[in-house]
C-alpha cells in the first residue's frame, strides 16, 4: 500500500489521540470520567482509543519501512536521535520541577479522589514522581531507560510509556 492510501488511517489515529486527550483532561482537570453511552462507548473509550492508536501506528510504520526499503538498524538509530531531544527537554523540565519541590501530583491525586470518590485516581496521578531526583538518574533515564528499560513509576516523564 502506498502512504497516500493510509490517509484515512491517520484520521482514525487523530480521533484516537483526541479521545485519549479528552479522557485525561476530564479526569485530571475536571475530576470526572467521560460517560459511556451504550453502543457509543467505542467512540468515548480512552483505553480502546490507545489500543487503536498503537495498532495503527505499528501498521503505518511497518509498511513505511517496507516501502522505503530502509535498513532497520539505520531506522532504529535515526529514531533514537529524533526522539532523544524532546525526551531530554521535557524530562529535564520535570527533573527541575521535582528537584525544586514544584510537583503537586500527589496532592492533586488525593483531591481528585476526595472530591469524586473515584478510587484509584489517586494512584494514577499520585504514584508518579515518588522518587528522589538526582542528576545521574536523570541522565540514565534520558539516554537508556526511556528506550530500553522503561518503568513508569521511576520515569521523569510518565506519559512516554
Amino acid at each position: 500500500m502506498k502512504s497516500s492510501q493510509y490517509l484515512f488511517l491517520n484520521g482514525i489515529r487523530g480521533w484516537a489521540s483526541f479521545i485519549v486527550l479528552l479522557g485525561h483532561l476530564a479526569v485530571g482537570l475536571f475530576a470526572f470520567t467521560i460517560p459511556a453511552y451504550g453502543n457509543l462507548k467505542l467512540l468515548t473509550d480512552g483505553s480502546f482509543a490507545i489500543l487503536v492508536f498503537f495498532v495503527l501506528s505499528g501498521l503505518v510504520l511497518s509498511n513505511s519501512h517496507l516501502e522505503t526499503k530502509e535498513k532497520i538498524l539505520l531506522s532504529c538509530i535515526s529514531r533514537y536521535f529524533r526522539l532523544f531531544f524532546p525526551i531530554a527537554i521535557t524530562s529535564g523540565i520535570a527533573y527541575i520541577l521535582l528537584k525544586e519541590g514544584l510537583m503537586f501530583n500527589h496532592e492533586v491525586g488525593s483531591k481528585i479522589e476526595a472530591m469524586t470518590g473515584l478510587v484509584g485516581h489517586k494512584e494514577w496521578v499520585g504514584n508518579f514522581y515518588s522518587f528522589t531526583p538526582n542528576i545521574l538518574g536523570y541522565l540514565k533515564f534520558i539516554f537508556y531507560d526511556v528506550f530500553f528499560n522503561y518503568h513508569g513509576l521511576l520515569s521523569y516523564n510518565p506519559p512516554l510509556f
